[in-house]
């Protein structure tokens, strides 16, 4: 899973991390995470990522402002809003954001709501990994044609 994070603070970049890790390693899921450093990069890199959690409030940049530019761009990246104040839950909502977090984020809050997340998300999307097919139950057909291909090869 690649986890990109849009976080000026870098204390709050820290804790957040720290739950990322803490979860995904419970989980035994494999993780990178990435610090995102400004707007051109996001917008640049978006396509890289499966997991983004976008600040509201960054120096330069307007977290809602950068999503809705997202919006426009074709992109699986599930968002996730991180924010000192609740005042902009409401926002989240135009951006389409999977998950609001009110900072600081508390681990067994953060641990139910990503794993919801991860679970939509897998069900969303295939991934290939060389010639290993991973797939949800929904697509047990897909599994069948996909096994059929590698053997013919």
């Amino acid at each position: 899973m690649n986890i990109l994070i849009f976080e000026n603070n870098d204390d709050d970049f820290n804790h957040l991390t720290s739950c990322i890790k803490n979860y995904f390693t419970k989980e035994n899921i494999d993780y990178h995470i990435h610090r995102c450093k400004n707007k051109e990069e996001l917008l640049k890199t978006i396509q890289q990522y499966n997991l983004l959690f976008l600040d509201i409030e960054l120096d330069e940049d307007n977290g809602i402002d950068l999503g809705m530019e997202l919006k426009k761009s074709n992109h699986d990246c599930r968002i996730m809003i991180t924010t000192n104040y609740a005042k902009y839950a409401i926002d989240g909502y135009k951006i389409n954001a999977d998950r609001y977090f009110i900072k600081p984020i508390n681990q067994q809050e953060f641990n139910i709501e990503i794993d919801f997340v991860i679970n939509k998300y897998n069900k969303d999307n295939i991934y290939f990994f060389d010639k290993i097919y991973v797939i949800t139950k929904s697509m047990l057909k897909i599994l069948f044609i996909l096994n059929s291909l590698i053997e013919n090869q």
